[in-house]
């Protein structure tokens, strides 16, 4: 087998290896409690508009997270909170 070859195949076995670590890691939404009273943003930004508000004891969905914020699933709007005031994350 040439060079050329061995690096093509090599190649093509990590694209592979990478595809099959990106689908691993796909982000599965899951219901948490919510361990403090809090506001619902429109954006991941204190400033944002507040579209809703989560109290202590509520149960939503997380869809998303990103660094130290979460997209939640409630009833009413749906929105960004502080990941701190979701029980796993505190």
């Amino acid at each position: 087998m040439t060079y050329g070859k061995l690096f093509r195949a090599g190649s093509i076995a990590t694209a592979m290896l990478a595809m099959s670590t990106v689908a691993a890691l796909a982000f599965v939404p899951f219901n948490i409690e919510v361990v403090r009273n809090g506001n619902v943003y429109a954006n991941r930004t204190n400033t944002a508009f507040v579209v809703n508000h989560i109290k202590k004891g509520d149960t939503v969905k997380v869809t998303q997270v990103k660094v130290s914020w979460c997209y939640i699933q409630l009833s009413g709007d749906d929105g960004w909170v502080h990941c701190n005031d979701l029980a796993p994350f505190n």
